[in-house]
């Protein structure tokens, strides 16, 4: 800003004798003529303003809800390395742990709307917790949608000792006898997803609460619960080495890491899409232009073999959208677990 002015005061002076000049020429008073001149300099200087302050200019922070090493942030490290790779600037992840990630929601909630301050979220956090809270510390209207990143495809599992060898056989038995079967809760979206199953089949599943999935998936392997519902991801050692057998997919599409498994849909199930999702968002009133950059560039970083190749291993998806979509997505998931809510009758804490 210094130097814009500095290219100011020479300008003006430069231009002085011509200004008088054509001012005594024109027939008009020299300071009404100098106040358009003045006005001219300061467009200029917005102008200048405006180019040197490009966004980016500088790195930008990415801040993670959750501990390092956890799923969410692995995948956020890895989108951030790519992203950055695109804009030209680091961008630096910061992990805010707290509130089944509340923290970090509130915490960019509260940070300028540049486009410096952006945060990962997930749908256990967007969407489902709001429904089953009673008083929120952020609300969706201090953000922007700026697009999904990746899915999470989840899975319905009983442990290899179980007697239910089908996701019909678990219907059966647990509409033949309400309240004898119990599941893991070790998440909200675990949650939600059985208790639609109670709504829709008629059954009498019964929640164990739980931690996390860590705990839900050892009590299972030791038959103190029957039935769970887990990321693929975390499941996946469990089914491959024999503990765990998997009954269903709880997404639209069938799961490549477990390709022979039905989906829910498949079983005659409608909406039945139960997948975990990881999406960036800013603060409500970031600009426009930055939030499409901001999708785009994303979208580019989602094309990087690399990146896929990543999101493989992880055995999670590439999932791009623009913010519509994205936005889209949130509100129809919102209706859907505050319905499932009130229809279960789970309280708000």
């Amino acid at each position: 800003m210094a130097r814009v002015f500095h290219h100011m005061y020479f300008l003006e002076n430069a231009c002085k004798v011509q200004v008088d000049t054509l001012a005594a020429r024109c027939g008009v008073r020299f300071r009404h003529f100098r106040r358009v001149l003045v006005s001219l300099l300061a467009v200029t200087c917005l102008t200048l303003t405006h180019a040197e302050e490009a966004w980016p200019s500088r790195p930008i922070t990415l801040v993670v809800p959750g501990q390092p090493g956890s799923g969410n942030d692995v995948t956020g490290r890895a989108l951030a390395k790519e992203l950055g790779a695109r804009l030209g600037v680091p961008i630096i992840v910061e992990n805010r742990s707290g509130g089944r990630g509340a923290v970090a929601m509130q915490f960019v909630a509260r940070a300028k709307p540049d486009g410096y301050t952006l945060v990962v979220v997930i749908a256990s956090t967007a969407v489902i917790l709001p429904a089953i809270t009673q008083k929120m510390v952020f609300s969706l209207k201090d953000f922007v949608p700026v697009s999904m990143y990746t899915g999470l495809p989840t899975v319905v599992v009983v442990s290899s000792a179980s007697k239910f060898g089908s996701m019909q056989d678990l219907i059966a038995q647990s509409r033949k006898a309400p309240g004898t079967i119990n599941y893991g809760n070790g998440s909200t979206l675990s949650q939600m997803a059985m208790e639609m199953l109670n709504l829709q089949a008629g059954t009498g599943l019964v929640a164990i609460p739980y931690r996390g999935p860590a705990e839900a998936m050892t009590d299972l392997y030791g038959g103190r619960i029957d039935v769970d519902v887990e990321a693929v991801s975390a499941a996946y050692s469990g089914i491959k080495s024999g503990q765990a057998r998997p009954l269903a997919i709880l997404g639209a599409k069938r799961s490549s890491a477990l390709p022979e498994v039905p989906t829910m849909a498949e079983l005659g199930f409608k909406d039945f899409d139960f997948n975990g999702w990881g999406g960036i968002m800013a603060p409500a009133a970031t600009p426009r232009d930055i939030v499409e950059r901001l999708q785009k560039a994303i979208a580019e970083a989602l094309q990087s073999p690399a990146l896929q190749q990543q999101f493989a291993n992880l055995m999670v998806d590439a999932l791009p959208s623009s913010s519509q979509e994205f936005a889209a997505r949130i509100r129809d998931e919102t209706a859907k677990y505050e319905r499932i809510a009130r229809g279960a009758n789970i309280p708000k804490e």
